[in-house]
């Protein structure tokens, strides 16, 4: 049992230091979708934001990084946002939209970390001219709105969160998850039909808290309270996963030891450090534009 709470001890720490590397860039950030749904005439868009410095961008890098697409109207398009002058005092943080008008629909997403408290800008180079909307706030880890007032002279905003696609985005990581923890358990043996069902009832239920915790505090706390909590959730995740192998998937010997524990733990650990770096990648390449 000494050596058992050793290798736990040692597995807790290897989790966190592994995560804290893994999050800063491959853990979920937060994302900002706008649809435009009468997309007839060109133009750029981007998230003017409150603060001057948000995650990684900053007002005064996109001031310092002019020219930096091979577009020349997009680069053109660059410079007029870095020269807006906001009345209320928002931020040009760098990143840009390009809709060529015609589309009839046009999404731009936003998804390594937009600003929480943002102003939607847009500018038409045809008419050497912008407009822009009330102040809007992420209202959850993904935001989705529908613009519409084009041409007006003052955008509106409207809250279009997609609960359907999320609902598929979560089972998808769910079932992504699980196979990657299906793979791993092949080499440790747990594979038979009762440990299989082990497994996959376990992983099911954390997914679900997991997720249904990041989400909780996304919406009372905001993305930073989430960001620093899902390393802690992550970590949950694990001991509960843990415990319940330590139970399940251990045995007892003939003199009523129990035995393949560390066993178990490890488990635990290799596949939620598999699944949690496999599917930060995997999330960050869709998001990130």
């Amino acid at each position: 049992m000494k050596k058992t709470a050793v290798f736990i001890i040692f597995a807790l720490i290897a989790i966190m230091l592994c995560t804290v590397g893994a999050s800063a860039d491959c853990g979920p950030h937060s994302s900002v979708k706008v649809t435009f749904p009468d997309a007839d005439t060109e133009f750029y868009v981007t998230l003017l934001s409150k603060a001057d410095i948000f995650g990684p961008y900053s007002a005064r890098d996109a001031l310092e990084r002019r020219d930096r697409y091979g577009d020349e109207g997009k680069n053109a398009a660059y410079e007029k946002f870095c020269d807006y002058a906001d009345a209320d005092g928002f931020y040009f943080l760098g990143e840009l939209g390009h809709c060529g008008g015609g589309t009839g629909v046009y999404d731009w997403r936003w998804g390594y970390y937009p600003p929480e408290t943002f102003k939607v800008l847009v500018y038409y180079p045809g008419t050497d001219s912008f407009e822009t909307s009330a102040v809007v706030t992420q209202y959850a880890f993904s935001s989705y709105f529908t613009i519409g007032g084009i041409g007006s002279g003052t955008l509106t905003v409207k809250q279009s969160y997609n609960y359907a696609l999320e609902a598929v985005g979560f089972a998808l990581r769910v079932l992504l998850t699980l196979a990657i923890e299906l793979l791993i358990a092949k080499p440790f043996g747990y594979l038979a039909p009762r440990t299989r069902r082990t497994v996959i009832i376990t992983n099911i239920a954390t997914q679900v808290l997991l997720n249904l915790g990041l989400n909780i505090i996304n919406f009372q706390a905001g993305w930073l309270a989430m960001a620093m909590s899902y390393i802690l959730l992550e970590i949950s995740v694990f001991v509960i996963e843990g415990i319940i192998y330590t139970f399940t998937l251990s045995h007892r010997d003939d003199d009523g030891r129990r035995r393949g524990i560390a066993k178990a733990w490890l488990f635990s650990l290799t596949a939620n450090l598999a699944s949690f770096v496999i599917g930060g990648l995997i999330a960050r390449a869709e998001f990130i534009r």
